[in-house]
Formats: structure tokens, sequence, C-alpha cells
């Protein structure tokens, strides 16, 4: 939701990269929402970076082969805090009625065994 802020997506330095030497072709980014990946000779590719929703892991998070990495969290996390996108977000949302919200930041560094369980979870399918 950046752009409650003014910030265009272009601005943030976010989105997937793949190791193709660790990538078992396992396709589960193919799962992605946002259609950032293409599938070439076999393999993942990012074919639209900018498309990744800014935050978004979850292609990392359940890739089998630990291909998928993403900038710093703490980074993407300072922009946000710099551009008062947070600010801008949750003052909209205060505008519409019925809504109860909030921010959830999950990253791969949690301590309650989330990365475990996800990579379970997509093992096991």
């Amino acid at each position: 939701m950046p752009w409650f802020a003014g910030v265009t997506r272009p601005e943030i330095d976010w989105g997937p990269t793949i190791d193709s030497k660790k990538c078992v072709s396992c396709g589960l980014c193919l799962n992605c929402g946002k259609d950032v990946f293409d599938w070439v000779d076999g393999k993942s590719v990012v074919a639209r970076r900018d498309d990744c929703v800014a935050g978004c892991m979850t292609c990392g998070n359940l890739c089998q082969g630990r291909a998928i990495s993403f900038p710093p969290l703490d980074d993407l996390r300072k922009f946000y805090r710099d551009h008062h996108v947070w600010k801008q977000v949750k003052a909209a949302m205060q505008t519409l009625p019925g809504y109860d919200y909030e921010h959830l930041f999950i990253d791969n560094a949690s301590k309650d065994k989330t990365v475990e369980i996800l990579r379970e979870l997509a093992a096991a399918d």
C-alpha cells in the first residue's frame, strides 16, 4: 500500500532474486499471485520484479531449494518509515467504516518456527 504515501512501486527496492545453482525446479514460486516468475528451460526466472508485493516473501519461504532471497527487510522498513507509508496507510484505513486491520511483517528470522512449518508443508505437498 505504499501508493497511499505517493510512492510508486519501482521506487521500492524489493523483489526476489533466484540463485539458479540452488534452484531444484520445484515450481512453487510459480504460484505467486502477482505472476512475478516465468518458467524458462526447466527453471524459474524473475520476470516482473516490480510486480512483487513489497514485503512479501512467500515464495522464498516455500522454495524447496532455498534459492530465492530478498533484500533485507530492515531496508524496506526504513524506506516505509522515511516515506511515512505506515502513517498514511493508517490514516487512510481509519476513514473506512467497519474495517479492523493490522500491519503484519513476517521475516525469515522469526523465532516461532513459522519458516520451518511452511517448509514442512511445502515438502509434504
